[in-house]
């Protein structure tokens, strides 16, 4: 870490870092979560590019809301991603406060059940904004002792990276690159809990196509392989801020029974359609800025996300 510091190209994002800890950690949490808030708005006035590509996907996932709803709804969910800066901070260096102690938990036994068959467990999330923070709100349920191994995607900046890696590790066993595929698959021939987020488009490789909230969507192939190899069951943690802004809500959601199939593109749909429910749950906290449908069958790469 300290050599990370010490390069000059991280100094900008180490001056963010340390300035956004120290406010993280005198500010009153209501205070901090105006002005995260109101990051958010600012947010989306200043990234039109990210704007568009939500508008093009609740035009798509919601074809009966009208522009006026698109809009409305995009406010919210730009002003929940400001707030997940603060649930990020949260998450990696304490101070949670309200988070915990004020902590819904609905469909546990769905996961203890799973974990009780000793077949180790896939546990599904998505990009909610509370990303960061559901790992410190299932500890605080669950405990410490239960062993977590959290897939992850390297960000650009190392210092960020460094950060990232070091706050999860306080809630998990590991972290594993979603690159190191030989690491996974050794997490799940021993029988081992790993949480991933497989609702992100990663090209046609390693994907079929399957209907993610009606649309044709590029869906991973991996949470059937890997059940296939292990017997794991598959189960479902959505997470989320709760409306009066003073708690948070886990649920958990088991994938059926029948699951794994021996037919791709039925095991793709069926896990597109518990992250929908999952999404549903609190929609306005999905990560839309995300390009979830720029790989299309005989279209160019994010054809539909072209102004």
């Amino acid at each position: 870490m300290l050599r990370l510091y010490l390069n000059p190209r991280n100094w900008p994002s180490a001056m963010g870092l340390a300035l956004f800890r120290f406010l993280h950690l005198v500010l009153p949490f209501s205070v901090k979560l105006r002005l995260c808030r109101g990051l958010g708005r600012l947010m989306y006035r200043a990234l039109p590019s990210r704007r568009h590509i939500v508008d093009v996907n609740l035009s798509l996932c919601f074809p009966e809301w009208d522009e006026a709803q698109r809009q409305r709804f995009a406010k919210r969910n730009f002003e929940h991603w400001g707030i997940a800066l603060l649930e990020t901070a949260m998450g990696w260096w304490g101070n949670t406060g309200a988070a915990v102690d004020n902590l819904t938990v609905s469909g546990a036994e769905h996961f203890e059940a799973a974990v009780a068959q000793g077949k180790g467990v896939l546990l599904l999330g998505a990009h909610f904004s509370t990303i960061d923070l559901a790992g410190t709100l299932f500890r605080s349920h669950f405990g410490h002792e239960l062993p977590i191994h959290a897939v992850y995607r390297l960000q650009k900046s190392e210092l960020l990276n460094a950060h990232m890696i070091k706050g999860r590790l306080k809630h998990v066993s590991s972290c594993v690159s979603k690159d190191d595929m030989r690491q996974l698959v050794r997490l799940v021939r021993r029988k081992e809990i790993v949480w991933y987020a497989p609702d992100h488009d990663f090209g046609q490789q390693n994907s079929v196509f399957a209907p993610f909230f009606g649309q044709t969507a590029a869906t991973l192939t991996a949470t059937s392989k890997l059940a296939a190899m292990s017997g794991a069951p598959v189960v479902l943690m959505e997470h989320h801020r709760n409306p009066d802004d003073l708690g948070y809500t886990l649920n958990f959601f088991p994938l059926d029974d029948s699951f794994p199939t021996k037919d791709d593109v039925t095991d793709a749909t069926s896990v597109n359609q518990i992250l929908e429910h999952g999404i549903m749950c609190a929609p306005e906290q999905y990560m839309w800025m995300h390009r979830r449908f720029k790989t299309q069958p005989d279209l160019p790469k994010n054809a539909l996300y072209e102004k």
